[in-house]
């Protein structure tokens, strides 16, 4: 995918757990979509959005296996230190990084699989890459139910529900 030419291009992804969590949210208010690589601007966004309409905020990690540790569950306890504004939000996710590369949990990623790329693995973990959040609306094509994903300024609340 680095490397096709995807631009003005309809781009549906399809993954074992965050993109099934989001659809079957359906009765959520609000639904964000966020991943390490937007985690901080998702914060933002979350809180701005959770003043303006005095709601909760629920984190789903949609991926969980005991004693398993997991991208998912790493992004959910940094989200929460980032929501709550603890001062040591960034320790929490770069000594969660370092415990993930210890586990040896992307070796899978290290043998070259074309359906796994290493080069992935730097993209995932880069925390705060992206400066916007993801705003989900829940749509139906043919009685297929997917989330309709847009990006949004975490400074700028924009409801269009």
């Amino acid at each position: 995918m680095a490397a096709a030419d995807v631009h003005g291009r309809l781009l549906i992804q399809r993954t074992g757990a965050g993109t099934q969590g989001a659809t079957r949210a359906v009765n959520a208010s609000h639904l964000l979509v966020c991943s390490l690589v937007n985690a901080q601007a998702t914060a933002a966004y979350a809180r701005k959005l959770a003043g303006a309409t005095g709601g909760l905020i629920t984190l789903l990690p949609t991926f969980s296996r005991i004693n398993v540790v997991s991208e998912d569950e790493i992004c959910a306890d940094y989200l929460e230190a980032l929501l709550r504004e603890r001062e040591d939000a960034a320790d929490i996710v770069t000594n969660s990084i370092t415990q993930l590369r210890t586990l040896g949990l992307f070796a899978q990623w290290e043998q070259g699989d074309q359906d796994f790329p290493f080069g992935d693995i730097e993209k995932i973990l880069d925390a705060n890459r992206f400066d916007f959040a993801l705003v989900g609306t829940h749509k139906e094509w043919e009685g297929i139910g997917y989330v309709e994903v847009e990006r949004r300024d975490p400074t700028e609340l924009i409801d269009r529900h």
